[in-house]
């Protein structure tokens, strides 16, 4: 049989071979645009994995960087040193840095108020370090590079004379219930180990009588923001009395 296909005359089987050619020609067209749809699917998940890596990488990093910053960085250290040094006359070979921690003070005075003082009220990012010649210790307030500084803990000594807990809970109980605050929000900002001369631990008034003896005890600064307030107790905390002079306090 002959088919007639646009003015061309063929026969029977010549046209099934033709047709049989163009059939596996369109059945190689369709595995090829298949193959190239997973090819481009491949890529596109490997695309897709690089900035999952990435990310891991950068998280990796950062971390890092977070850690580095919890180092007491060099010059805070030997800004401390240099003040214990010209102020006490302890050389730094002697001085050794036994505790630090990262802080933000809530104000200029790195939350060191002298009486009267007038203090910016922001927030500085610092430090709390605590330096020892094995014999005594210091407390320091510094700024996140060591430029600005305050002595927290100048006349406590090693860790035997510290304020005791007794002394330090009654104190920060009254000073709460006087500036009507937490206390949470306040903070001793030095205390002093002394040796009362009268049982009025020196805060005669003229109604009082004081009997003249040696009464052992503390004299603690307590403060928050601009306002110190500076309390002469025993070594029991059963006799806690408000230095309204030193604290700068009038008609109480």
């Amino acid at each position: 049989m002959k088919i007639n296909i646009k003015n061309r005359t063929i026969s029977s089987d010549k046209f099934l071979c033709i047709y049989a050619n163009q059939q596996r020609v369109i059945t190689a067209l369709v595995l090829s645009g298949v193959l190239s749809i997973s090819s481009g699917i491949t890529l596109i998940k490997s695309a897709t994995a690089s900035p999952i890596n990435l990310t891991v990488s950068v998280t990796k990093e950062n971390t890092k960087n977070k850690a580095d910053a919890k180092h007491l960085p060099r010059q805070v250290t030997n800004a401390i040193f240099k003040d214990l040094s010209q102020n006490q006359g302890i050389p730094s070979k002697n001085l050794d840095v036994v505790e630090y921690r990262a802080k933000t003070w809530r104000n200029g005075c790195l939350e060191l108020v002298n009486p009267g003082e007038l203090c910016t009220q922001a927030l500085v990012p610092g430090w709390q370090v605590t330096v020892t010649n094995s014999k005594q210790n210091w407390v320091y307030h510094t700024n996140s590079n060591g430029k600005k500084l305050r002595l927290a803990s100048g006349n406590t000594v090693n860790n035997s004379t510290r304020l005791p807990e007794k002394i330090r809970e009654s104190v920060l109980k009254r000073a709460s219930n006087f500036l009507k605050l937490s206390i949470s929000e306040l903070t001793i900002i030095r205390a002093e180990k002394r040796d009362w001369s009268n049982s009025c631990l020196e805060l005669a008034e003229p109604s009082r009588l004081c009997n003249q003896i040696i009464v052992p005890g503390w004299k603690v600064f307590v403060g928050k923001k601009e306002q110190v307030l500076v309390y002469h107790t025993n070594d029991k905390a059963s006799v806690i009395r408000l230095n309204q002079k030193e604290s700068e306090i009038t008609g109480v």
